[in-house]
């Protein structure tokens, strides 16, 4: 009798909550539900950590054009458009643009303008960016010259791009070419002309564009 009750009391286990009694095989019939729980939140864990730990990686920056939108005698103004691919799983943002404009090939140096006009970057996304730029220069009559040599006047304008978030900081380089012409320039020219008091009648002394071909 009393090796029975012992095996009993072997088989049997007081559960936490009232009126529950839970034995031995009960215990081992739930044992691959945990088993099963446990395993899975291993897997995210480990998944969450190798995310946490992977190195972010710099965006990718695709110049598509620019377009001169105004010229006039203290300067021009672009829009620059490029691509930007954020290759990683979080946002990234363009915080500010440097742009340095010469004209043939570096004969004119017009200089460098910083821009700071932000743009969103989503996670593993390719985003469209349409920059602005303004440069400021006194030397459109040095242009004027240039154009009386050749129909079209190519430039180039290239720079760096900021990119940043929480986890990068990084600054992209871009190069995009265009090109203005003979009539462009001498437009700007004589605007700046009219606007000097007495100086109204002295467009015939500045250089003349080329002949157009027959």
């Amino acid at each position: 009798m009393v090796e029975e009750e012992k095996l009993i009391a072997s088989q049997t286990i007081a559960a936490p909550t009232r009126g529950v009694v839970w034995t031995t095989a009960n215990l081992i019939e739930s044992a691959p539900m945990y088993e099963r729980t446990f395993r899975a939140a291993s897997v995210v864990l480990v998944a969450s950590l190798a995310a946490a730990c992977q190195k972010p990686q710099a965006p990718q920056l695709v110049p598509r054009e620019v377009v001169m939108t105004e010229l006039g005698p203290t300067g021009a103004s672009f829009r620059i458009k490029l691509a930007a691919t954020n290759p990683n799983s979080f946002a990234l943002s363009a915080n500010s643009f440097r742009a340095h404009l010469v004209f043939d090939g570096g004969k004119i140096d017009v200089g460098t303008v910083n821009v700071t006009t932000p743009f969103a970057l989503p996670a593993s996304t390719t985003t469209e960016l349409d920059v602005p730029v303004t440069l400021s220069w006194q030397g459109v009559t040095a242009l004027a010259t240039l154009a009386a040599q050749k129909p079209v006047i190519p430039y180039v304008i290239d720079g760096t791009v900021n990119v940043g978030g929480e986890r990068l900081n990084v600054d992209l380089p871009y190069s995009v070419a265009g090109s203005v012409t003979q009539a462009q320039i001498m437009q700007a020219t004589m605007k700046g002309l009219s606007n000097v008091p007495g100086l109204q009648g002295l467009g015939g002394l500045l250089p003349q564009p080329l002949p157009k071909p027959q």
